[in-house]
């Protein structure tokens, strides 16, 4: 910068202090994540990952929107791949760790409170729908719940 180097030094340095405490939550995450999937025998398989990779296409609009929007958040389509099936698995282990069950109650519930989002519809007409919606949000709490516990759990020692 006006004839000042940076030298890749400071440049590891800065990046270090800013992105070191959540690259190392990754990482710590990822291998929870790897060590309970191998404890509980659950696999991943390259077609549950292929299935899932050609829907998450489709909802971006085709190959050249997906793409695009992998790039604007800087990762690469192996890095999606890798994404999907830490994904996946996750799913799997909670489904597998919880009884997560919808029942028809919170199904109407979750029509009436959200009336405007199927202005027109019948609730026979989207069930499957919003049961869908509501088993996702349940995997989703759960799984923070997992996370937290197996994180407390665990011996985890920084030396940075």
């Amino acid at each position: 910068v006006n004839k000042s180097p940076i030298s890749r030094w400071e440049l590891n340095t800065k990046m270090a202090q800013k992105y070191a405490a959540q690259t190392f939550e990754e990482i710590v995450s990822e291998r929870l994540l790897t060590e309970n999937l191998k404890k509980n025998k659950i696999v991943v398989t390259d077609k549950e990952v292929s299935d899932e990779l050609a829907k998450i296409k489709l909802q971006y609009g085709g190959e050249e929107q997906f793409k695009t929007a992998i790039a604007q958040f800087g990762m690469t389509e192996a890095k999606a791949l890798q994404s999907i099936k830490q994904s996946i698995g996750l799913k799997k282990l909670v489904e597998t760790i919880n009884k997560i069950e919808i029942k028809d109650e919170a199904i109407s519930q979750y029509f009436t409170d959200n009336k405007t989002s199927f202005a027109g519809k019948k609730l026979e007409d989207v069930a499957t729908e919003i049961k869908e919606i509501l088993l996702q949000q349940g995997i989703y709490t759960k799984s923070q719940e997992w996370y937290t516990q197996i994180r407390k759990d665990a011996k985890v020692s920084s030396f940075l």
